[in-house]
């Protein structure tokens, strides 16, 4: 949800690091040392560790000569949520993700797209991690020695010649409250998934808006996606704009059923001549979507969609400095292939009937992401490995079994008397409940909604002040709910409620 930088300590808050990040950019030339004889980009690669500083066990992605970039859906269970330092070939650059399938869910302070700073570098902000943050040496790596958060999922890696793959970021928003937070038409919160075009030579896929919330990893506070209400096209240049000279064109169209079927609208990358940005209430599609069928039209990648399938799968194997341990499962599939939608028949702003099946395609994992093929040997079996003989010599000499001493007799310590447990001074509840029905909105009918009903909620349960919240609408007849003030019941379509309270002492 943030730019990754360097954790430096005279920095206290995350909004500072994304200040100073905002300053720079991440176009980078690749040095003419990383091409191979054909001209084409040379092996390059990125390690991700479970430890600060480099160590503990890692993985390595690697992409292959004329390969331009890799999505992975899932970073399997020894990165989940375990990534604490990154190093990058110089002529690479990484995405993270913080749920599974590219999805992030939004509960930072900070305008809808972009940074304050430059609201048009849409990727990034809030959308994703990247790394490196700017334009370093051609002849140095990048080397991340604490990333800001641990709690990544998801990874994409591209070369930085290219800049980061093209694709659509969907927006699900969010009623939240936050008290530190300022109240603008610029800043909301959203749930963001970021649709790339499929890895290649595969041009089109089908994405299920299910898949991130329950897929394995996922989380029990992942996000839904059901209510879509804005799309962006992300491109390079959305980035930086000296990546403006980088052209793709590709399409999404959005479904209203599950397996891209159903009436659809289809929205196109560019909105004279620059990255296109719909609201789907235009088009009477907000809250609707369901599948998202991406293509890839034409552009700079289409030499690598015409070529044979490269030999290395998207997977991230081990890194090559240690032996390897058992491989970790591959993330579960539950994508198809959907015909691509006819430019031709649309009505104004793209909304047509769809009702053409997907055609049969050969079994592939989420996201286009082709089975890995088997390793030749136990050393590229894709499992986690030890810290590699760079790390710290204290951390290797931990790994050592303690010296035999003799015992020495001593004096029996006093035992201190018991502390009391330390009471959490903040807590976040999901779904509150009051009187076990579903906390309405407000305090009484149309009257103490928000902050006071929150506020009246947190301090029968023994806080002061409700710090945040987020609302969850239209549920009354799925969910009745009950007024705090009266005790009432409210259980028709319209009655609201609660997602989350965060109460603090």
């Amino acid at each position: 949800m943030s730019v990754m930088v360097l954790r430096q300590a005279e920095e206290p808050s995350r909004r500072q690091r994304l200040r100073a990040v905002c300053l720079v950019t991440a176009a980078l030339l690749l040095p003419s040392a990383a091409l191979g004889q054909d001209g084409a980009p040379g092996t390059a690669s990125a390690t991700f560790y479970t430890q600060p500083n480099f160590a503990g066990p890692s993985k390595t992605l690697t992409l292959q000569a004329g390969q331009p970039y890799q999505a992975i859906p899932f970073v399997g269970d020894e990165l989940n949520e375990q990534i604490r330092s990154v190093k990058a070939d110089p002529q690479i650059g990484v995405i993270l993700f913080q749920r599974p399938y590219f999805a992030s869910r939004d509960d930072a302070c900070g305008p809808n797209l972009g940074t304050r700073e430059n609201p048009r570098a849409w990727w990034q902000g809030l959308t994703a991690d990247l790394v490196p943050p700017r334009a370093l040496p051609s002849d140095q790596p990048y080397e991340a020695a604490e990333t800001p958060d641990d709690d990544y999922s998801s990874v994409i890696a591209y070369r930085r010649e290219l800049g980061p793959p093209p694709g659509f970021l969907l927006l699900e928003r969010r009623s939240y409250y936050n008290r530190a937070c300022e109240r603008s038409d610029e800043q909301s919160y959203f749930n963001r998934l970021f649709v790339p075009v499929p890895n290649p030579p595969q041009r089109e896929a089908c994405i299920e808006l299910s898949l991130p919330a329950s897929s394995y990893g996922a989380g029990a506070d992942a996000p839904r996606f059901t209510r879509i209400s804005e799309a962006v096209a992300l491109l390079p240049e959305s980035f930086d704009r000296r990546y403006a000279g980088i052209d793709h064109r590709f399409v999404a169209a959005l479904f209203t059923g599950a397996g891209c079927n159903g009436p659809s609208i289809t929205l196109t990358s560019r909105e004279r001549g620059a990255p296109a940005r719909y609201k789907l209430k235009d088009f009477e599609f907000s809250g609707r979507v369901r599948s998202v069928l991406i293509r890839y039209q034409r552009g700079p990648l289409d030499k690598h969609m015409d070529a044979p399938a490269v030999a290395a799968a998207p997977a991230l194997v081990p890194s090559p400095s240690s032996p390897a341990a058992p491989s970790a499962a591959a993330a579960g599939s539950g994508t198809a292939t959907a015909p691509a939608p006819a430019p031709s028949g649309s009505t104004a702003g793209g909304l047509r009937p769809q009702s053409a099946q997907p055609q049969p395609a050969a079994p592939e994992t989420a996201g286009g992401l082709q089975p890995q093929p088997p390793a030749p040997s136990s050393a590229q079996s894709g499992g986690l490995q030890p810290a590699p003989p760079t790390a710290p010599a204290q951390q290797q000499q931990a790994l050592q079994p303690a010296p035999q001493v003799q015992p020495v007799p001593v004096q029996p310590a006093v035992t201190p008397p018991p502390r009391a447990p330390a009471v959490p001074q903040e807590e976040t509840f999901r779904f509150p409940v009051h009187q076990v029905y579903r906390l309405n909105f407000c305090i009484e009918n149309d009257q103490g909604c928000g902050d006071p009903a929150a506020n009246a909620w947190c301090k029968a349960k023994g806080f002061s002040t409700a710090a945040r919240w987020a609302r969850e609408d239209n549920i009354g007849a799925l969910y009745p709910t009950v007024f705090i003030g009266s005790g009432s019941i409210c259980d028709k379509f319209l009655c609201d409620g609660f997602e989350e309270i965060t109460c603090t002492r």
